[in-house]
């Protein structure tokens, strides 16, 4: 999932930075807002995207729309899903709340001890060939590509990145 992927990378960053305290927390905390919109939002960008790489580069990302089924367990589960489905109006319009019920129905063979589940529109891509097409895609645009060389310094033309300083200069 690549929302779901982004939002473990960045709260891991934001406990290794000591920005969220690890302790006593069960699972993820309700992700900040600001993240959470951009996670929606960057969603909806994936299947335009994935488009135009193979049109530019003829590589297929394979980009798939689907869902994430996330079973609510406890109280802590519970809270969790419903901070994430009244976080804002974009997270409404692509997750909702089912039942112990709803959820036995979709999913016959699931354990019935559960509280229900957070049903959210997801989409999946090939990491691999995402990197391929990324890469072959900027090249194509002009962009130098270096390997395994530290960048030391991104420069930034307003909050665009143009540019990166590296340890070869």
């Amino acid at each position: 999932s690549m929302g779901l992927g982004c939002g473990v990378i960045f709260f891991k960053a934001l406990v290794a930075e000591g920005k969220i305290d690890r302790e006593g927390l069960h699972g993820l905390d309700p992700l900040p807002q600001c993240f959470l919109d951009f996670s929606l939002q960057s969603n909806t960008l994936f299947k335009p995207l994935a488009q135009e790489l193979e049109q530019v580069t003829g590589i297929d990302i394979e980009y798939e729309e689907n869902s994430l089924l996330f079973v609510m367990l406890d109280e802590a589960d519970e809270l969790f899903a419903q901070t994430l489905t009244s976080a804002s109006e974009n997270a409404s319009k692509s997750m909702q709340l089912v039942s112990t019920g709803e959820l036995a129905a979709q999913e016959p063979a699931i354990n019935r001890d559960n509280r229900g589940a957070l049903m959210a529109d997801d989409n999946q891509l090939n990491p691999y060939k995402f990197a391929d097409a990324l890469r072959a895609g900027a090249g194509k645009l002009g962009a130098k590509i270096l390997t395994h060389i530290e960048v030391t310094e991104l420069i930034l033309q307003g909050e665009r990145v143009v540019g990166a300083e590296t340890s070869a200069g």
